[in-house]
């Protein structure tokens, strides 16, 4: 199953995609393509997954990470997520984990707009 939270209704949803999955036998391996505030819910999402090894088969705690340019997944955020030894460490602050940069959302608002 690849539950994406931007589509299936949150992580609540996703969470409930993934129980699902995990009730079957099923691997759950969360989409994420796309900015950095959808990888940071996706990233919620897997610490409530349930953990690989209750799942026979399961690939468990692994996240799609796109390796293309995307300033909305590396410069949107005041402190940036990033692999490190092939892990992304889950945000922990308030609600995603994550503080966005005003700064760089208006940059890349004149930056699409032509602005």
């Amino acid at each position: 199953m690849q539950p994406d939270v931007g589509i299936c209704g949150g992580i609540g949803e996703g969470a409930f995609v993934a129980e699902l999955a995990a009730l079957r036998g099923r691997a759950c391996v969360p989409h994420a393509w796309g900015g950095a505030v959808l990888i940071a819910a996706t990233l919620q999402l897997l610490a409530v997954t349930p953990e690989p090894t209750e799942v026979e088969g399961s690939y468990g705690g692994l996240l799609e990470w796109d390796v293309f340019e995307n300033p909305m997944r590396t410069e949107l955020l005041a402190e940036p997520l990033g692999v490190r030894d092939g892990r992304v460490a889950i945000p922990s602050g308030p609600a995603l984990g994550i503080e966005v940069d005003e700064s760089a959302v208006r940059a890349l608002d004149r930056l699409a707009t032509g602005g």
